[in-house]
């Protein structure tokens, strides 16, 4: 399924993109969607997309890295802590860092 989005997006792109309720997708769902997509929507809602865990925050991260700008995972609860900070270290290791000033 989520394949198929991507390939429905990479004719039809959206600059909003809320896959909201979906909750089998899951992190399985969310990297295949992040393989197929040739650009990236800057607003994402995966809220209540079943993210569970470091898995979970690691396939958000994977996803948002091509331009994300605003990301809702509203009621991704079972991402808890150790799913945020993967989410927050692999993105930050996926953007380019600036020299001290």
């Amino acid at each position: 399924g989520a394949l198929a989005l991507a390939s429905l997006l990479a004719v039809l792109p959206a600059s909003e993109l809320s896959l909201w309720g979906n909750s089998r997708l899951g992190a399985a769902g969310l990297l295949a969607l992040a393989r197929g997509l040739p650009q990236r929507s800057s607003c994402l809602d995966v809220g209540f997309c079943g993210l569970v865990g470091v898995e979970g925050g690691a396939a958000l991260a994977t996803l948002c890295a091509g331009g994300v700008e605003d990301v809702s995972v509203c009621g991704d609860h079972k991402l808890g802590a150790l799913g945020v900070l993967s989410f927050a270290a692999a993105l930050s290791a996926s953007l380019p860092h600036r020299g001290a000033s």
